[in-house]
């Protein structure tokens, strides 16, 4: 069954194969029920400025709490995203910042496949 996640960061470890999904652990909860029946997922990340996208395919492999330096590191973001909101002329900008919420979770994965999903001839055709 698919299931969406909208997560609050991604680190890429140094080997650029494999991902920290952080997402808020009370939204992760039929994340986990669903990996137990099969380990495949993917992530989209998106820039809603250029519209540049990539789709990761991959093993889930496991999950941790998040650390307090990766707490920081989405509560940063969310603040970011939601001032970029605002400087772009989305009134409710704020809002992005409401969602971060504590304890997170980090989902570690492995990548297998990449493929670009950026808007444009040749969406979809996979790069890794």
């Amino acid at each position: 069954m698919a299931d969406i996640l909208r997560l609050s960061g991604i680190v890429v470890a140094e080997d650029r194969l494999h991902l920290d999904l952080l997402v808020p652990e009370q939204y992760a909860r039929t994340f986990f029920k669903n990996v137990a029946e099969n380990r495949k997922i993917s992530v989209l990340c998106a820039s809603v400025f250029s519209y540049e996208a990539y789709q990761v395919k991959g093993i889930y492999l496991g999950f941790r709490p998040s650390t307090p330096e990766e707490a920081e590191y989405q509560k940063n973001y969310f603040y970011g995203f939601s001032r970029s909101m605002l400087d772009i002329g989305v009134k409710s900008g704020l809002f992005f910042a409401d969602y971060y919420q504590e304890p997170s979770l980090a989902i570690r994965m492995k990548s297998e496949e990449v493929y670009d999903q950026t808007p444009k001839v040749g969406t979809g055709n996979k790069i890794s």
